[in-house]
């Protein structure tokens, strides 16, 4: 079987991880794997680096973010046909338009992932793309693989894809890959980010920008770290590379920590390659989203042992519990934020460090890749069959 994989964003977050374990995985199962792509930002870690390094073949065709363009897919589709392409596969929402249409115009069977909610902006606008989507699902995808039941219901329910058309293959990790705990490293590292032995650490992974929600966050900090003084928070993460929302947004938070007076228990690191190193040197993690598919930053928190309060943003986790493995609290409020950081705080080190455990083993229990990236192969294996 040969693949063509798009990729509208290019950086290494989210999507674009469970992207390159997937090509991985279908070129490890015997098939082809051929990837067009969004040029790389002129900085930081990029999905068509990776891809590179890893030796695959990698094409750049045009700006899959514009307004759909008839002569991109029209060069895309000549490619597929040129290229004998047997299925193909995207990973954004900004590649469907462009993909989808494609696929159907070469003949080919195309199997979207469905990596996010979809948030389509406010107006007119927005509900122009909206429709646009919709449209191209319903009459290009042949199997849509979302990556939570979120997703999978938002497909069949909001876009009209039909009932049998779309598979969970649900957004997971390695657990080997996490660091074991580091009671050396942990120190170090604390000590690095001037963090004093009663530092009560909170963590919270993401881009810079309105889907992460820290906006909310950061009132329900002030309002915690007014009760519980010895807490920190680490925001890890920056706004996407040359994206003027994105930064705008990442200047609006800066400011914000000033005016509410947290700068001595807030810190805004940016983007870091050491992030589960990091996480091993916290004792707690939140994650603040407005809209997600399934983040893996929680399941990163999770295999590193970590309580987490979430917001709703997908839904409850399979399998996850409150006072368990953390607490989920409702989107787009501060107040449910801050009660469940607080009830954190309120644990004993023993009770906590249960918790840990159980989060830990939920991981591995539900959401390892190893299983699921192999369904995945069957998933397409089967979609190029017919």
């Amino acid at each position: 079987m040969k693949v063509l994989f798009t990729f509208a964003i290019s950086d290494f977050t989210g999507a674009s991880r469970m992207g390159f374990r997937y090509v991985r995985a279908l070129r490890e199962a015997g098939h082809e794997v051929i990837c067009v792509a969004q040029p790389p930002p002129a900085t930081g870690d990029s999905i068509v680096h990776r891809l590179r390094e890893d030796g695959f073949e990698v094409h750049h065709f045009g700006n899959f973010l514009t307004t759909a363009n008839p002569l991109l897919v029209w060069r895309i589709a000549a490619f597929i046909r040129r290229r004998g392409i047997d299925v193909v596969s995207s990973m954004n929402q900004g590649d469907v338009k462009t993909s989808g249409w494609a696929a159907w115009l070469a003949g080919v069977p195309y199997e979207p992932q469905v990596q996010n909610l979809r948030n389509f902006g406010p107006g007119r606008a927005g509900r122009i793309k909206g429709a646009l989507y919709g449209l191209t699902m319903r009459c290009c995808s042949q199997l849509a693989v979302a990556s939570s039941p979120a997703t999978e219901a938002e497909t069949l329910r909001r876009f009209g894809v039909r009932p049998g058309a779309v598979v969970c293959v649900h957004n997971a990790i390695d657990p080997s890959a996490l660091p074991a705990p580091d009671a050396q490293r942990r120190e170090q590292l604390r000590g690095e980010l001037g963090l004093e032995p009663q530092h009560f650490v909170f963590s919270c992974v993401g881009r810079l920008g309105e889907q992460k929600g820290q906006k909310y966050l950061l009132p329900a900090w002030a309002d915690l770290v007014r009760r519980f003084p010895h807490a920190r928070l680490l925001m890890i993460g920056g706004a996407g590379v040359g994206v003027p929302e994105e930064e705008a947004y990442a200047a609006e938070l800066k400011q914000m920590v000033d005016d509410l007076d947290v700068r001595d228990s807030v810190q805004l690191l940016g983007w870091r390659d050491d992030v589960s190193s990091l996480l091993q040197a916290s004792d707690g993690y939140v994650h603040s989203a407005l809209w997600e598919g399934f983040p893996l930053a929680v399941l990163e928190a999770l295999g590193s042992r970590l309580p987490t309060v979430m917001t709703d943003c997908v839904g409850r986790p399979r399998g996850f519990v409150d006072d368990l493995h953390g607490y989920v609290v409702p989107t787009g409020e501060s107040a449910p934020l801050a009660r469940g950081m607080a009830a954190l705080l309120e644990k004993t080190p023993e009770q906590r460090a249960q918790m840990g455990a159980a989060c830990r083993a939920l991981l591995e229990a539900e959401f390892d890749i190893r299983r699921n990236e192999k369904l995945l192969v069957r998933v397409m294996e089967a979609a190029a069959r017919g």
